[in-house]
């Protein structure tokens, strides 16, 4: 009994823990890729969601960080940020950094007809995360303080480190949306537009450190609300500017691809969704095996949990066997629960099912989230 109660409080505190390295937090950089895709037209936005599949663009843009509880994607941390010591220039350099790697991608771009669609795929998720990254000031950050994670700070209603702050509290906090973001479109000339939307990493590199002085304008470890409400300014811009950056790029290297019919999906495919295409069965003991796949697995649920009082209050269903031993989690997060008349975490538990949808990697361990009860066959 108290190994179950370890169990949910260490689950618990999982969820509420902050996430400090991430630029701009999931809400961030999905609202990066929504902005990108207000800006391109129907045949490009076709042709991205061709070689994405079935993965959404919000996922799409989150996928980097989703994949750092996943070891085998260790050697991509370095990706995501730059580090330069204040007062010097950037060198170029052969190491990977979030400049080289972004570059590379959209080069390698520019040759695609020659590239597996797979490896289009792959540059695609890169350049949708990384141009979030570097619109981020704190991702062309200092080496002293870590982009300013080592930098404890105390705000209205929070304390935090730098980074975090400028990754999600202030958009979290300040509720800002993508129309907050738009608004600011109309305030630039149409020159302005170009110059934001040439395809240059290094000068956008450049213009992100340029805000570094701003970051850094408080004292001692205090964020006033004055400091918020400038910075907000900010935040919603550098969010617009990561937006237009990304339809630039995609614009640029898929507006003349070959028509593609629409495969784009905004949740989960379900078995309805799948009628008319072929989805493999496999055992669940097999679910690590199918990373990124779409698939359908028949077992039993074997213990479930609601975690009401984590962030995101998701829901955990143990699959093919109890729980710290289940080969495959299903999750459902507390926005989703609406879409299943009956509570989850009470109705499936101890029943056999099929489930459809898609294997991911967290931590180590596959799991599927469910967004809706047509995804689940009871037997």
């Amino acid at each position: 009994m108290k190994k179950a109660i370890l169990s949910v409080v260490i689950a618990a505190l999982f969820f509420t823990l902050p996430i400090s390295s991430f630029a701009w937090g999931k809400k961030g950089h999905q609202m990066v890729a929504e902005i990108a895709f207000h800006f391109l037209d129907e045949n490009t936005k076709q042709a991205v969601q061709h070689y994405l599949g079935r993965m959404s663009i919000e996922d799409a843009a989150t996928w980097m960080d989703d994949m750092r509880s996943n070891h085998y994607y260790d050697y991509m941390k370095t990706w995501h940020y730059i580090d330069i010591t204040k007062g010097q220039a950037y060198q170029p350099s052969a190491e990977k950094n979030i400049v080289t790697v972004l570059h590379s991608a959209i080069a390698e771009l520019s040759h695609m007809e020659n590239m597996k669609d797979a490896d289009i795929k792959t540059d695609l998720l890169l350049i949708f995360h990384l141009t979030g990254d570097l619109s981020q000031p704190l991702h062309t950050g200092y080496p002293e303080d870590k982009g300013g994670n080592s930098i404890d700070v105390r705000g209205p209603g929070f304390s935090r480190n730098l980074h975090s702050v400028w990754d999600s509290e202030i958009i979290e906090d300040e509720k800002i949306s993508m129309d907050d973001c738009l608004k600011l479109y109309d305030s630039y000339t149409p020159a302005e537009i170009a110059a934001i939307k040439k395809i240059n990493v290094l000068k956008w590199m450049e213009q992100s450190r340029s805000l570094l002085d701003t970051v850094y304008d408080f004292k001692d470890d205090r964020l006033t609300q004055e400091y918020i409400n400038a910075n907000k300014k900010i935040i919603e811009q550098q969010l617009l500017f990561g937006g237009l950056r990304l339809a630039s790029i995609l614009a640029a290297e898929f507006k003349s691809a070959p028509h593609f019919t629409n495969t784009s999906t905004t949740t989960a495919p379900t078995p309805a969704s799948n009628a008319n295409q072929e989805v493999v069965t496999i055992p669940v003991e097999d679910a690590s095996k199918h990373e990124g796949e779409t698939v359908k697995i028949c077992t039993k649920i074997y213990g479930s949990k609601y975690l009401e009082t984590a962030k995101g209050k998701p829901t955990f269903l143990n699959a093919g066997a109890k729980y710290p031993n289940s080969p495959l989690t299903l999750v459902i997060w507390d926005d989703n629960r609406s879409h299943f008349k009956n509570a989850p975490d009470t109705y499936y538990d101890g029943k056999s099912i099929c489930v459809t949808g898609k294997i991911e990697m967290f931590k180590g361990k596959p799991e599927m989230v469910l967004t809706d009860e047509s995804q689940v066959v009871v037997q």
